[in-house]
């Protein structure tokens, strides 16, 4: 007689047998799609003749062929989407009551199914991993020859891939046992699988709206970051998101991209002998698989719980497990509070109602009120979807203590964001807890950039510097006051003596403030301290100089953050590295002091003036003299200056030079006419002007020399720099009857514009007035904003390939504003107007005019006559 444990082992095997064929064919498609994305790339190489002739010189150690026809990422979905696809047809008998009645009535025990599957569908996801990445691996151990990158890199991809599989399975199968039907499962699982993405982008965006000053972007770029926010947990992301740290580094500070040394999106497709071995395989790296193999680990073991309570009567059902609604419920709360929180975050962080109206928001500011109408949506959202999952009202009652748990933990989340630690955000730290700070500095012209986000920033110790700090972060946070004007960034930095940073950026919006702020500033030793850093420091260029030590940092879980070799645009002694120039106090560069050379694509080229040769002498001189110019005499000065001092130019505007308005596609735009003709009408010959530019292009330093600068005027005479000799020839001036700015008068016209016509789409917003950096005036900037303004596009739109100049748009431009530009009637007149109007000009309380100067080579610039100096209109 056959015992009875004989059967059932005989039953088991036959079970495990059944279920391994049922998931083979979703792993051999898996197993394909793997063969070609590897396998294909990797024979090309070593069978090609180029290889093998150059086979004993190569660097190469390894090729894994990631470069196949999908993305690695992709990839990688893929895999997870198997294991969920091999886990549902595993599990799927769990959803039918007559399958379910057959399967526990087997002998087999609930155990023994559950193992069976989960041995299975394991084994599976581990042979469609290990047959094409094993045999990648005996190519290249035949190609190569063994070493420790090679063994590192197979392990690498094969442990990714499989967990990633992995994961998928082990989501599914936990979502199977608490599910009646396919359509739940389904559901189960996406809620599962989504969830991490929920809470890291919860987490990502929470403190940015709760925390006043908040700039958490720049807090890290660890693997901490990744594993806090949640991003880790996710089954999508844990293998793709740690590839690049997510620095989100700001415009100032993203000089160098950071990247980690992961071998599945780079390094493996094609790994030298030169790579260090120190780049492979960081325990930091491997740390997301461990995570997620944990993961899989308990959701196995849960599931393995949960299929032994669960009820057989529940199959074909819809909402009778109460995990199920729970998991539901949970996910449609988090994914509402989600888009609730980017909602009334932003509306309440916005100070206007909206990008095209300057009303102010009657919802600003008002994050508490934000937070009670954000709750009461999610309980309604919440109440719903229990409903429909639950379908009776009695059964979606008794879900109250979930949602009376998800309400507990949002509010203790936001309160924590909201105060970081209950109340420490935004304390002002003790004077004798400081041991430096920084300061951003108030500077119109961008000579003394602190940058504090790029780590190069000044630090002052100095016992005043670190009082006026703290006062006017004091002053800063804790101001409410809105009155209309435009808002303004300010950023500290404290580093405490306990070795703690607290870096805080606050939007300032009280214009008085600010302009205490901004004088502040420019009063103490710091500013002073900045520019003597900048001007006469010795440059100290980072990642410059044997860049290779420092080329990475720990990221805290034994592994490395690689970042490039770029140099930094900001550092000490910066200014005294630069090669600076000379030009007249007209700001032109034509051919009067043209030596030579010309206009190489948007910039000069190096030989077009002759450089400063002695920048110590120089900086020296020029700190001497800038240090005893009060602010007014240094950003508010009427005088024209006698000398530019400058490091790089920008092309210069023709009065005469064609635009042309095309349509592409629909859409008008405004463009250049040579850059017309060669990028749509692809014409290689092009009308160009390649002598002229104006001092003090973009991204250069340019100092301003007046007449009372004595020691940089004697210093310039004595290396043969005559200033204050060459005058361009005016050949006509125009100028405005108010004080209207080119680009407030372009972004009123847009507003107006945008009114009238629902095909205009204004995004700009119309700016606010009275802040001292809206109300800079800089005669590059003018200009460019008018020819590339899209508001003559719509207003010459059906009109394609008209072709207007420069001054058509200038005149064009106040003429539709009611404003029309006046010409000065005389030479006499013209001259005395260009002779009282500068180059640069804080205009802030200021009436002044502006002026547009067209010289005879018919360049046109855009320059401001100060209220001092209005009188010469006449």
């Amino acid at each position: 007689m056959t015992s009875p444990r004989y059967l059932n082992d005989k039953a088991d095997s036959k079970d495990l047998v059944r279920s391994f064929v049922k998931a083979i064919p979703y792993a051999v498609i898996a197993l394909v799609v793997l063969s070609i994305q590897h396998i294909v790339e990797v024979v090309q190489l070593v069978t090609s003749p180029e290889f093998r002739m150059n086979k004993a010189s190569s660097q190469i150690i390894s090729y894994f062929g990631n470069g196949g026809f999908l993305y690695p990422e992709l990839i990688l979905y893929g895999m997870v989407l198997c294991g969920i696809i091999i886990s549902v047809v595993l599990f799927r008998f769990m959803l039918s009551k007559k399958s379910v009645n057959v399967y526990f009535s087997m002998g087999i025990t609930r155990t023994r199914l559950y193992i069976n599957r989960i041995i299975a569908g394991v084994l599976a996801l581990m042979l469609a991993v290990l047959i094409p990445i094993g045999i990648v691996l005996i190519i290249n151990l035949a190609s190569f020859g063994a070493s420790q990158h090679l063994f590192e890199v197979f392990f690498y991809e094969f442990s990714v891939l499989f967990v990633s599989g992995l994961a998928g399975f082990a989501i599914a199968t936990v979502a199977s046992t608490f599910s009646g039907s396919l359509v739940e499962m389904a559901l189960n699982t996406a809620a599962i699988s989504a969830l991490p993405t929920i809470i890291s982008t919860i987490a990502l965006h929470l403190p940015e709206y709760a925390l006043k000053g908040y700039i958490g972007m720049y807090r890290s770029e660890s693997y901490a970051v990744d594993l806090i926010r949640g991003r880790m947990f996710s089954p999508w992301r844990f293998a793709v998101d740690l590839d690049i740290a997510k620095a989100a580094l700001s415009d100032v500070a993203d000089k160098s991209s950071l990247f980690l040394s992961s071998p599945y999106n780079g390094m493996a497709d094609l790994l030298e002998k030169t790579v260090p071995e120190s780049k492979l395989l960081d325990a930091g790296l491997m740390l997301p698989i461990f995570v997620w193999v944990i993961i899989s680990a308990v959701l196995l073991a849960l599931g393995y719980v949960l299929i032994n309570k669960r009820k057989a009567e529940h199959a074909n059902s819809f909402g009778r497990f109460y995990i199920s609604a729970a998991v539901l419920g949970t996910t449609a709360f988090a994914g509402a509070a989600t888009l609730l929180l980017m909602l009334f975050g932003e509306i309440s962080t916005s100070l206007t109602s909206s990008f095209t109206d300057s009303g102010l928001n009657p919802m600003f500011g008002k994050t508490g009120l934000c937070l009670v109408l954000s709750i009461i949506a999610l309980f309604i959202v919440f109440f719903v979807v229990e409903l429909v999952v639950r379908r009776k009202l009695k059964s979606t009652v008794r879900m109250w203590p979930v949602f009376a748990g998800l309400v507990l933990v949002s509010l203790v989340v936001f309160g924590y964001f909201a105060s970081e630690k209950f109340g420490t955000f935004n304390k002002v730290p003790a004077a004798s807890d400081v041991k430096e700070i920084a300061l951003d500095v108030y500077d119109p012209k961008n000579n003394f950039p602190t940058h504090i986000f790029s780590g190069e920033a000044y630090m002052s110790s100095d016992d005043k510097d670190i009082a006026f700090a703290l006062d006017q972060f004091k002053k800063i946070s804790t101001s409410k006051k809105v009155d209309g004007k435009d808002q303004t960034t300010v950023t500290f930095k404290f580093v405490l003596k306990n070795g703690k940073e607290i870096l805080r950026s606050f939007t300032v919006y009280d214009s008085a403030l600010f302009e205490e702020y901004a004088r502040g500033v420019y009063a103490t030793d710091y500013y002073k301290s900045n520019m003597k850093f900048l001007m006469l420091n010795e440059p100290k260029r980072p990642l410059d100089e044997n860049w290779e030590d420092g080329m990475y940092y720990d990221d805290g879980f034994g592994g490395r953050v690689y970042t490039s070799a770029s140099i930094a645009n900001y550092y000490e002694g910066m200014l005294r590295d630069q090669q600076w120039k000379v030009a007249s106090p007209d700001g032109i560069v034509d051919n009067a002091i043209t030596s030579g050379g010309g206009i190489d694509g948007n910039y000069y080229s190096e030989n077009e003036l002759p450089v400063f040769d002695d920048n110590e002498a120089l900086m020296k001189a020029l700190y001497n003299d800038l240090t005893k110019l009060s602010f007014e005499e240094t950003y508010m000065n009427p005088k024209c200056p006698v000398a530019i001092l400058f490091t790089s130019c920008s092309e210069a505007n023709y009065a005469d030079g064609k635009y042309v308005v095309y349509n592409d596609y629909g859409y008008n735009q405004l463009m250049p006419y040579d850059e017309y003709q060669r990028n749509v009408k692809g014409v290689n010959q092009t009308e160009t002007k390649n002598l002229a530019g104006e001092a003090g292009g973009y991204g250069g330093n340019c100092f301003y020399i007046y007449d009372n600068m004595a020691e940089t005027l004697e210093l310039l005479k004595a290396h043969g720099f005559d200033v204050n000799t060459h005058a361009a020839k005016i050949k006509e001036v125009y100028y405005t009857d108010s004080k209207l700015a080119p680009d407030k008068v372009m972004d009123l016209l847009c507003l107006e514009l945008s009114k009238t016509n629902k095909d205009f789409y204004y995004w700009r917003g119309s700016r606010l007035e009275g802040n001292l950096v809206s109300e800079v005036f800089n005669q590059g900037i003018m200009l460019n904003s008018l020819a590339y303004s899209d508001y003559f596009g719509f207003k010459y739109q059906g009109e394609n390939e008209k072709t207007i100049t420069m001054l058509d748009i200038i005149t064009s431009f106040y003429n539709d504003y009611n404003h029309p530009l006046k010409k000065a009637d005389t030479a006499e007149k013209a001259q005395q107007i260009s002779d009282k109007s500068v180059p640069f000009f804080c205009s802030y309380r200021d009436d002044g005019r502006y002026a547009f100067i067209i010289y005879e080579d018919n360049v046109i610039t855009c320059r401001y006559i100060p209220s001092a100096n209005v009188s010469v209109l006449g």
